[in-house]
């Protein structure tokens, strides 16, 4: 996937030597470096793990007072051994293609709400062939209620490797189409 240079968010990524990150310096090796730099990324899977959980917080409250949703997660030994070992790859092609200086991400630690990590959460909905084994089915019509229909990435059992909007998107039609030629037709369980 090519998604070439974007002036805001590629704007001012300069070699480590660099050590102005303000100023007519930084400016200067922005400029300079804008069409010279790379980016070399890989996206890997995070499997579910039970202590990755959300709940309703007890401390923090919306503005009508109702609980805020709580994310509980963090990285296990899968995604840190698959970061270090796509980092040494990532090091090695950016090297094969002639880079002269290498910026490694510095692999996952404790998981960072305050930085990017590009984390597309799924789940808690999941769709399976049997309510003993999901909360939606096929169609993503809830279970238990027959007039709810469940669209998004929490009905996916974990997070894969690729951006989730292409398959939300094909579940969206094919929960249309259910509807539309199935269900409003014959109200009901569709599964």
């Amino acid at each position: 996937m090519r998604v070439g240079t974007q002036p805001l968010s590629t704007f001012g990524n300069v070699s480590r030597s660099v050590k102005a990150r303000w100023g007519a310096e930084s400016k200067k090796a922005s400029i300079e470096y804008y069409d010279r730099t790379g980016v070399v990324a890989f996206a890997g899977e995070q499997i579910p793990y039970k202590g990755n959980h959300f709940d309703l917080d007890p401390t923090y409250k919306n503005p009508v007072g109702d609980p805020l949703l709580r994310m509980t997660i963090n990285w296990q030994d899968n995604e840190r051994k698959m970061v270090d070992f796509m980092n040494a790859k990532m090091i090695e092609i950016s090297h094969t293609m002639g880079a002269k200086d290498v910026n490694p991400f510095p692999g996952y630690f404790d998981y960072d709400v305050t930085r990017y990590q590009s984390t597309h959460i799924q789940g808690g909905t999941m769709m399976a062939k049997s309510p003993d084994l999901g909360v939606v089915n096929t169609n993503t019509q809830h279970w238990d209620i027959s007039n709810l229909f469940v669209l998004g990435a929490s009905t996916f059992p974990n997070s894969g490797s690729s951006n989730p909007t292409p398959t939300i998107l094909a579940l969206t039609y094919r929960t249309a189409e259910a509807i539309v030629e199935k269900y409003l037709k014959k109200p009901g369980m569709l599964a």
